[in-house]
Formats: C-alpha cells, sequence, structure tokens
C-alpha cells in the first residue's frame, strides 16, 4: 500500500463584510446628508422622506433650503434609478412652489436635467403634473434672464406632451410665450417657438389663446427668421391656428402666402415641409391662391414635388392638390410642370402617396383641354370654355405645350390644334393728343404694322415759318415718344387666343333656334343637324374616302400661316372634329353630354335620355339611358349605346383596323 497522504486543513475566509445598518432618522438635517450617501437604498428614503416633509408646509419648505437640500435633489433628478428620480423630482417641484425657494433654484442649472428626464418618461410628466410644475414654469417665463426662460421655454413644449398640462399653460403660459416671440435673443425665439408649435397641435382652444394673444403677426414674421428650427416651429404654430376661417383670414392679412416662399426655397427637409403645409392649409381659398401665385410661391412648391423626401414630397402634393381649385392656379402649376411632375411620381410605387394621384384627377378637372389630351374624355360636368384646344392624344408623362407655345412654332405638317374660343380680344386703342394746330395720332400695334403719325395740311405750310418750327419738331418727338410706349405695350402684352367670329355666331344662333325647344331629345337631334350642315353634311359611309377633309385642313393651316385652327373655320370635317364643336356648343345652351375619343381619330358624344312613358308606367322614376350621336352618317340619330350601330360608330368593325381603307385614311392625321 502506497504512503497515506495528509489531508490539507481548509482556513477559513476572512469575516471583512460590514453588517447590515438599517438607518432611522426623525431629524431633518441627517436625512439631507443622505442625500449625499452612494448607496441607492438610503437615497431612495431620503428623497421620499423629504417629499413628504415639504409638503407639509412652507416651513417645512425653508428649513429644508437652509440646510442645502436644493442642490443635492437637482443632481438626483436625472439619477439612473426610476423610484429615486421619481421622488427626487417629485420634492423638487413641490419646493419650487415657495417663492424663496425658487430663487434659490434660479442659480442653478436644472431644468436641462428635467427636461432630459421628461422625453423619456410620458409617467413623470404627469406626475410633475400633479405637482403643479407649470405654474412654476410660467413664472420662470417673467424672470428677466433669457438663459431661464430659454429652459423654461424648452420644459414648456416638453411637458406639451401631457394633454393635462396643454391644458394648464393656456390661462397664463400662452400670453407670457407669445410677447417672446420678438425677443433678440435667437435662442429664446427658437425655443418659444417650438414650445407653441406643442402647445397648439391637435388643441384648437390653445390655437384661439395664441389669436388672443395677438400672435398672429409675430407667427407670420417668423417666417423669415435666418434659424430653421425657429421657422418651422412658426409654421407649425400657423398650420394649426389656420383651421379657424376667422383666424385663417387674420393670416392672410398679414401676408403670410408671400412670406411662406422663401421657406419653400429652403434646403432643410424639414422647413420645406412644414412651409407646404402651411401653403395646403391657407390656400383653401381664393384669396390665398392668389397671394401665393402673385408672389412667386408655385414655382418653388412645383420644385419640391421632385423631394427625395417623402415627407416633404408627400406634402408638396397635398399643397398641389389644395391650390389646384381654380383655373387660373391650375394653369400656373400645369405650366411650371406639375401635372408630368405628378404623373411620374404616381408611376413608381415607391414615390407615389394618396394626394398625388388625387392632385392629378384635381389639375385636369379645372384644364379640360389638358384633361381631353392626356386621358381622351370629358364628362357632362367638365365644360368646354373660351381658351379650349386639342392637340390630340399625348401619352401620360409627357409635356403638353400651351395653346402660345404651339402657336409659336413653324408650320408643320402634323395634326392640327383645335381652338374653341368666342371671346373678343381687346380692340386695338388709338393713342392721340391734340393741340390747337396739330393732331397727331398713335395707332396700337397690335396688327404688327406700324403708321406713322400723321399732320393736318395747316400744320405742314405752318411748319415753315422759323418760329414754328421748333415747336413742330418737339410735338413730332413727342409723338415718336408715344408710339414707342405703345409698341413697348405690345411686346409686354400677354399673348391671347385668335377670337372665333365663326363659332361665336353659332352660340347666337342655335341659343336662338335650339334653346328654345321642348325637350332635350329634339335638342340634340336639332343640334347634331347643326353642326353636321356646318361640317359639309351628311357622308355616306362608303364615300368617306373622297371626303377631302385633310386637303382643306391643309389648306386652312396654310391661310392662317399656323398651326392652330379655330372650330368654325373648319368646313369639311370629320368625327373628331364635329364631336368636339357639338360638345362645345352643347356646353352653351346647357345640353348634358360627354366627348370621348376613340382610335384612328373617332371621336363621339354621348348623351343621357329619358324614352317615352309607356302608359302603364306613368309616375314611375325611369331612369335615363346612354346614347352616342350620330354626327356623320345617319345625323341625328340616337343610337343606344351598347348596340351594333353604336359599336360600328366609335370603331370600323366590318373590317380590321390595319386594311380598312377609311381607317387608314384616318390613321394619316
Amino acid at each position: 500500500m502506497g504512503k497515506k497522504q495528509k489531508k490539507e486543513v481548509e482556513q477559513s475566509p476572512k469575516d471583512t463584510q460590514f453588517n447590515s445598518l438599517i438607518i432611522e432618522s426623525k431629524n431633518v438635517q441627517t436625512v439631507v446628508l443622505m442625500l449625499d450617501s452612494p448607496e441607492d437604498e438610503i437615497l431612495l428614503k431620503a428623497c421620499e422622506a423629504i417629499y413628504k416633509f415639504a409638503e407639509k408646509g412652507d416651513e417645512n419648505k425653508i428649513n429644508l433650503l437652509a440646510l442645502g437640500a436644493i442642490p443635492r435633489l437637482a443632481k438626483l433628478i436625472a439619477h439612473e434609478d426610476k423610484q429615486i428620480h421619481k421622488y427626487a423630482t417629485m420634492a423638487f417641484g413641490v419646493m419650487s412652489t415657495h417663492s424663496e425657494v425658487r430663487k434659490s433654484m434660479r442659480q442653478l442649472d436644472f431644468l436641462p436635467s428635467i427636461i432630459a428626464c421628461l422625453a423619456p418618461e410620458g409617467e413623470t410628466r404627469h406626475i410633475l403634473h400633479q405637482e403643479g410644475v407649470e405654474k412654476t414654469l410660467v413664472l420662470l417665463l417673467g424672470v428677466n434672464n433669457d438663459e431661464i426662460r430659454v429652459a423654461a421655454s424648452e420644459a414648456i413644449a416638453v411637458m406639451c406632451e401631457d394633454e393635462a398640462s396643454k391644458e394648464t399653460f393656456r390661462a397664463e403660459g400662452i400670453f407670457r410665450l407669445v410677447p417672446l416671440l420678438m425677443s433678440d435673443n435667437v435662442e429664446l425665439r427658437e425655443a418659444v417657438n417650438v414650445a407653441l408649435a406643442n402647445l397648439t397641435t391637435a388643441n384648437s382652444n390653445n390655437a384661439n389663446a395664441v389669436f388672443d394673444a395677438e400672435g398672429v403677426e409675430p407667427l407670420v414674421k417668423s417666417l423669415h427668421d435666418s434659424r430653421d428650427a425657429i421657422v418651422s416651429g412658426a409654421a407649425t404654430t400657423i398650420t394649426n391656428l389656420a383651421l379657424r376661417e376667422p383666424i385663417r383670414t387674420s393670416i392672410q392679412s398679414y401676408g403670410a402666402m408671400t412670406m411662406i416662399v422663401e421657406p419653400l426655397k429652403s434646403s432643410n427637409t424639414l422647413v420645406q415641409s412644414r412651409a407646404a403645409i402651411v401653403v395646403a392649409s391657407l390656400a383653401c381659398d381664393v384669396n390665398g391662391r392668389t397671394e401665393l401665385r402673385n408672389a412667386g410661391g408655385l414655382e418653388p412648391l412645383v420644385e419640391l414635388l421632385h423631394s427625395d423626401n417623402d415627407e416633404v414630397r408627400r406634402n408638396a402634393c397635398w399643397a398641389v392638390l389644395v391650390c389646384g381649385k381654380d383655373e387660373p392656379t391650375t394653369h400656373e402649376l400645369c405650366k411650371l410642370g406639375a401635372l408630368e411632375i405628378l404623373q411620374e411620381i404616381n408611376l413608381s410605387s415607391s414615390r407615389r402617396n394618396n394626394f398625388s394621384e388625387i392632385a392629378v384627377s384635381r389639375l385636369l378637372d379645372h384644364n379640360a383641354s389638358l384633361k381631353y389630351t392626356l386621358t381622351g374624355y370629358l364628362s357632362s360636368s367638365d365644360i368646354i370654355t373660351d381658351g379650349f384646344y386639342d392637340p390630340g392624344r399625348v401619352k401620360l408623362g409627357k409635356k403638353v405645350l400651351t395653346l402660345e407655345e404651339f402657336s409659336n412654332q413653324d408650320l408643320n405638317q402634323h395634326r392640327p390644334i383645335l381652338l374653341i374660343n368666342a371671346k373678343r380680344t381687346n380692340e386695338p386703342q388709338v393713342v392721340a393728343t391734340s393741340t390747337d394746330d396739330k393732331v397727331i395720332e398713335v395707332p396700337a400695334v397690335s396688327s404688327g404694322r406700324n403708321v406713322p403719325s400723321r399732320m393736318s395740311s395747316r400744320d405742314k405750310s405752318s411748319s415753315k415759318g422759323k418760329g414754328r418750327g421748333k415747336k413742330d419738331e418737339e410735338k413730332l418727338k413727342e409723338g415718336e415718344m408715344l408710339q414707342t410706349k405703345a409698341e413697348e405695350e405690345e411686346k409686354n402684352k400677354q399673348w391671347e387666343s385668335p377670337y372665333d367670329v365663326l363659332f361665336d355666331s353659332y352660340i347666337s344662333e342655335i341659343t336662338r333656334s335650339i334653346l328654345p325647344l321642348p325637350n332635350i331629345r329634339d335638342q340634340v337631334v336639332s343640334l347634331a343637324l347643326f353642326v353636321s350642315d356646318k361640317m359639309g353634311g351628311p357622308i355616306d359611309k362608303e364615300m368617306l374616302h373622297e371626303f377631302t377633309w385633310e386637303l382643306h385642313i391643309a389648306e386652312l393651316k396654310h391661310e392662317l400661316k399656323s398651326n392652330i385652327i379655330p372650330i368654325g373655320k373648319i368646313q369639311k370635317g370629320i368625327y373628331y372634329h364635329r364631336a368636339l364643336l357639338f360638345k362645345a356648343l352643347a356646353d352653351r345652351i346647357g345640353i348634358n353630354c360627354s366627348l370621348v375619343r376613340g382610335e384612328y381619330n373617332r371621336a363621339w358624344n354621348e348623351v343621357m335620355l329619358i324614352d317615352h312613358h309607356p302608359l302603364d308606367t306613368i309616375g314611375l322614376l325611369i331612369p335615363p339611358k346612354a346614347y352616342i350621336v350620330d354626327l356623320m352618317h345617319q345625323v341625328g340619330q340616337l343610337m343606344k349605346i351598347d348596340s351594333p350601330e353604336a359599336a360600328h360608330y366609335k370603331v370600323c368593325t366590318g373590317c380590321s383596323h390595319r386594311h380598312c381603307k377609311c381607317c387608314k385614311q384616318l390613321s394619316r392625321q
């Protein structure tokens, strides 16, 4: 057997730990000293005890102040332990209700600690509200120290996350914040704007309070501040205030739409987004849209549609949607390319939004020309007015030229632009000056011809005299100056659509002869006969290829030296000419009809008519039925929309489109 080894003796560990000691004290000075303890358990008990002690009365608060509790509690406000943080904050809040304690608090930089704790703790804000911290923050706004007022404003902005605090601040807080909007201290202006934005968000009563405190003017002025946070805060508050019409009117009266133009041009996406919302909130009436348009605000707004920021792009679409409620603004937006950009946005699954899709419809609703060009359809509610033009079908996303841009093009072989315009242009004016011995007339130069000034025969004979030569020279110069002025005015004159005297006469004629007819059916048939008569009469389907309408159109373009042809000039027209004329005239006398563009230059009109009542159905409501009006062949015939005759009228169903002689002929235009 091996040698037996000795068993090692285990040494007992040294007893170095201090036994736990339960501390109890009825001495407030001792409890205050406990606030310096490194142990969380002691800190918690001390904070809780001081909170309960301070609640008992003002004398206790003064005692705690004298013992140095304030700076100790201020450090514990940001403690990582939630319970310590809670009771330290509550104790601090209770003590702040005493004026002497508040004076001491002002010497400490405690508000940033409170603000830092407020954001993640909905609960902490509620506790502070229960302890009445709002009253203290409002009082701090009155302190003649910008740093304290900045911190108080920041705290108010965070406390607004609690709805109860929002209500509490309304009474006095808003009336103390509003005057600070015009402070020279930029940090204070920023904090106040953020606070007011938060106070008024989803709270109409607070918005009313800002208005009552005369905050509209300084808020509008803040839109031109150099600091982005101030601009975005002011824009948010203005948007919140604009929800009420009387306040919105006041905001507009201070030129808010003019002031918002610069923020729309900002490079800061938050400012861009808030500015676009301001436009959406103020552009809901004609005055707001007109002011924005005149201030040049539509161009930067349209630019924001290109933004890669989803919120900016969405709000810009929203603003365009609101702006597109009247024809002048819609026309300007389309001229700036808004429609094409919106269509491009809608083609992208990642960039489109609900507002972009509705905005396209809104712009088209107020521009019948674009709507028909892009969609090929005008409903009975889409009224053709003076200035309407049809350049033919254009694919979605492609820019549609304006009528003025078409007028500047050289004569070409493309499809003509059909114009509807019964509006007379301004008559040429004659600028004249008369004296005792001479009359100088300077006609307006709208015709492009310069008419030289002329003098009476008496002036010519008397001008030989040496004494009158200088005077005549001066008057000649005066006439030349007037002519130059007239030429300048003509150069700056806005382009106007050519007046269609024949179309104007058509309106007068149908108003006398067709409008008085007793029922809609008779009016539709009579108008169809009228349109057909003006455009070459009925044409047999088999003889359509012999109807020389292309030559007639080419001759008109050559005669007018323009690609634009007024509809009244066309005396040989086919489907799409006649359908357009029918719709334009029907709209003038109140006949509801739609205009539909088909393939191969086909177009037709649809009307809703009620059939004759059978004797046994008198008194029953019979819904109207849709009919297509024949303007080409059996003129005046009303074809039910689902009938073979209607299908053949819309498309030549008896043959293949690509091999039909008439379809080939039509497709060349």
